[in-house]
């Protein structure tokens, strides 16, 4: 799983996904990257 936003919004999502009945993070990996020139958004493919 990928994601990209502000550093408050991704914690509730990280929360939210904990408190699910079979998730479990067991490592986390944190990378602040600029975004690339002409970037206009994200999507994440599965």
């Amino acid at each position: 799983m990928e994601i990209q936003g502000e550093e408050e919004a991704i914690d509730k999502v990280i929360q939210s996904v904990e408190t699910g009945r079979y998730v479990w993070i067991h490592h986390m990996d944190v990378t602040e990257m600029e975004p690339e020139t002409g970037e206009l958004g994200f999507a994440s493919i599965d």
